[in-house]
């Protein structure tokens, strides 16, 4: 299902890949996830090293190996978790650090090992990865400093 809303633009709105200008086009809003991500300008050892910094961090949090999970964190991290309490909805933060010490303290490691990590898309120095394991669905924005690729975003929820 696709919904589409007219949204205005200034007069030299250009789309940023094709440069082509969309100012007077109908811009759609939809409910489906492109079929193939952009993974413009990325190299196959782009991939890797964005999964590789995916599974860094799902894989140190199942293990509790805190220098890894700290390896693949940007010191300005943020982590978020929206849920409801007494039917007022909260956003839930955690820092780079709380994340390492969590991780130390094997939080994490009561949890089923399977997990599945996808780029969903990725464009020069930024991707987004969802990480879905048997306990959580993260959503991972990872960004290129020098070489190498570290989660600067993560918005999660439990599966129950």
């Amino acid at each position: 299902m696709s919904v589409t809303q007219r949204r205005s633009a200034s007069p030299s709105m250009t789309d940023g890949i094709t440069g082509r200008n969309i100012a007077k086009e109908e811009h759609k809003v939809t409910e489906t996830m492109p079929t193939e991500p952009r993974h413009t300008d990325l190299t196959e050892a782009d991939r890797d090293a964005i999964l590789a910094s995916a599974c860094d961090y799902i894989e140190s949090w199942l293990d509790g190996d805190a220098d890894r999970m700290a390896g693949c964190l940007h010191p300005g991290l943020a982590k978020r978790a929206v849920y409801f309490k007494d039917g007022e909805p909260v956003i839930d933060e955690t820092t780079r650090d709380d994340m390492v010490t969590a991780t130390a303290a094997g939080h994490g490691r009561k949890y089923q090992r399977p997990y599945e990590a996808t780029i969903l898309d990725a464009f020069k120095d930024i991707a987004t990865v969802r990480v879905l394991s048997s306990a959580y669905m993260d959503y991972l924005h990872i960004a290129r400093f020098e070489d190498r690729w570290l989660l600067v975003n993560v918005l999660w929820q439990p599966l129950s």
